[in-house]
């Protein structure tokens, strides 16, 4: 049996998260940033060419929903999946929660993913992401929670846009093509996703997919430990294998 009760405490721990003072602390919303006219540039001698100024680089334009056809997030879908970790049967329950929460002044699309391993709760993952007008999802910071002998922590690898030098960046593009690189930096170090197909088939429990994107997900630190995602359009993610195990889609709601 599931133990209910600490996931649902977990879960209301969670939702608060979701606030930007807890437990991040309060952030500044995103800014193109532009230089001040009040006191112009000094006149250069005659003859010489004055230095432009670059221009200022305007913030994605966000839009409400999170459709791309290899990443959709439509509030109240349920994705389980099913496998092994390390020897360990692996479940994974991942949901999108009707509400969203502002990061940087952006409202995200926020998704929940549980672990539970041998039928043990074993850590609670809450994901950030949002999507430009261009079709490109963009991740905004995940907080996960490991429980170790019924004792939440949160992981040393959370971070949050706007929250000690962490930025958004693009997690998949709107039309992904083979050779994509998609790299994200944050506290915990860098996260590297390069598209390596756009024509991989997926058989798993849930059925087979074709005409899916497969992504490999490294980390600079620890080049071993790579990932290997599959994406399958108008599902999202249907397959993920590492060195360590592997899950696959079983159910979709």
């Amino acid at each position: 049996m599931k133990p209910l009760t600490l996931v649902s405490l977990l879960l209301v721990f969670l939702a608060a998260a979701c606030h930007d003072n807890v437990p991040f602390g309060t952030v500044e919303p995103i800014s193109g940033g532009s230089g001040s006219t009040a006191n112009p540039p000094p006149l250069l001698p005659e003859g010489d060419d004055p230095v432009p100024e670059p221009a200022p680089v305007p913030p994605p334009a966000y839009v409400e929903q999170v459709d791309n056809p290899y990443f959709p997030l439509r509030p109240g879908t349920v994705w389980v999946y099913e496998g092994d970790d390390e020897g360990q049967v692996r479940r994974d329950e991942v949901r999108v929660l009707p509400t969203k929460a502002r990061v940087m002044d952006v409202a995200c699309t926020v998704v929940v993913q549980e672990v539970y391993l041998d039928g043990e709760a074993a850590e609670v993952t809450t994901f950030w992401f949002v999507q430009d007008d261009s079709g490109n999802v963009w991740q905004f910071g995940e907080q996960s929670i490991e429980i170790e002998e019924g004792v939440p922590t949160i992981s040393e690898d959370s971070w949050r846009a706007g929250v000690d030098g962490a930025e958004p960046w693009i997690l998949l593009g709107g039309e992904p093509r083979v050779g994509d690189v998609y790299v994200g930096v944050h506290p915990a170090g860098m996260d590297v996703y390069t598209i390596v197909s756009v024509t991989e088939t997926a058989t798993t429990p849930f059925g087979t997919f074709a005409d899916c994107v497969a992504a490999e997900e490294t980390n600079p630190d620890d080049p071993e430990d790579a990932d290997r995602i599959i994406y399958a359009p108008g599902v999202g993610l249907v397959s993920e294998e590492s060195a360590g195990g592997r899950i696959d889609l079983v159910s979709m709601r």
